[in-house]
């Protein structure tokens, strides 16, 4: 590597070879902003708007989950106290719904042995 920087010193010299006009670094900065298109002073929101908007999108986040929770919550529960137009129906259904979670709770608080215990009482 400082062998080629030694050729490139050889070759070109320590002289800088960059130049700019006299002034131009003093004039740059108006130059720049006189081609920049003028953006009007209306178009630009305060931050507290941006702010309050992100609130208002948060709560509106909040408030449609609440609302999927319910109706689904409510759904559910028409589903499992009416699926027919006897009472007796409905309640067997219930009841069903809540011996299948009953069953469901009961296997989740089995250890192995008494996983395979049951599976030995089944066949």
């Amino acid at each position: 590597m400082e062998r080629e920087e030694n050729q490139i010193l050889k070759h070109f010299g320590r002289k800088n070879c960059f130049e700019v006009p006299e002034g131009y670094f003093d004039t740059l900065t108006e130059n720049i902003m006189s081609k920049l298109p003028e953006q009007a002073e209306e178009s630009r929101q305060p931050a507290t708007t941006k702010r309050s908007m992100r609130w208002h999108v948060r709560w509106a986040r909040v408030a449609a989950f609440v609302g999927v929770l319910t109706v689904s919550s409510w759904m559910a529960l028409y589903y499992f106290n009416t699926s027919g137009n006897n009472r007796t129906a409905t309640s067997e259904t219930g009841n069903a719904a809540y011996s299948a979670i009953d069953e469901m709770v009961d296997y989740t608080m089995m250890d192995n042995e008494d996983i395979y215990a049951s599976l030995i009482e089944n066949n």
